[in-house]
């Protein structure tokens, strides 16, 4: 159903995230600018039956990811504004619209009913609408901008990301610093114990 044509390195990409995503785990895609990550990442989510997706994006390529949705699928790709802020759910419902595109800064407007602390809050302090729990899948583009836990976007991500069946980050930087900035990113995927970073003691001074 994918009206495109992959280049071998782009179906080695494919490959590999749909093997991902039916171990169950989710991936990073971090082919270099211009290589076509965005249409790996559709394929897969076309090929899986995905749907609904929820795409979180920059605000600057939101009618770009709509625009793609429509030229390579069948798909019906929405960008959220305030028109559909509370009605959103019901396009899918009814069968109009597949795929759900944001931007990071909006993701508190449409997703977050309301944070019960008001200063320090936490992932654990955030009461999301249940209307993620809709979502099937989840890519997010240009991930290196959730790199830092401490920070709303990041927290969000998380939070509207956690137990998806497909989650796919997109970055041609996955490390724009240091390799902690894996670490955010790693977690929106819950992929932090396969890098052994379940756990760790301190050895004991009498070892």
């Amino acid at each position: 159903g994918l009206e495109a044509q992959l280049r071998q390195y782009q179906r080695e990409g494919f490959e590999w995230l749909m093997r991902l995503c039916t171990w169950g785990a989710g991936g990073i895609l971090a082919d270099d600018m211009g290589l076509g990550k965005t249409l790996e990442s559709i394929a897969t989510i076309n090929k899986a039956d995905a749907f609904p997706c929820l795409v979180i994006c920059p605000n600057v390529v939101k009618i770009n990811w709509q625009r793609e949705w429509h030229k390579f699928t069948d798909k019906k790709a929405m960008v959220l504004t305030d028109s559909v802020r509370d009605s959103w759910p019901f396009f899918w419902q009814t069968g109009m619209n597949q795929v759900f595109i944001v931007n990071y800064e909006s993701l508190r407007k449409y997703f977050v009913r309301r944070i019960t602390k008001a200063e320090k809050w936490t992932l654990k302090d955030v009461e999301f609408h249940n209307t993620i729990k809709l979502f099937k899948s989840v890519i997010i583009d240009e991930s290196h901008k959730v790199k830092s836990t401490a920070t709303q976007q990041t927290k969000f991500c998380k939070g509207i990301a956690s137990g998806k069946e497909y989650i796919i980050l997109l970055t041609g930087t996955p490390v724009v610093n240091k390799p902690k900035d894996l670490v955010a990113q790693l977690g929106i995927m819950d992929r932090m114990i396969d890098m052994g970073c379940l756990l760790y003691t301190s050895p004991s001074p009498r070892d």
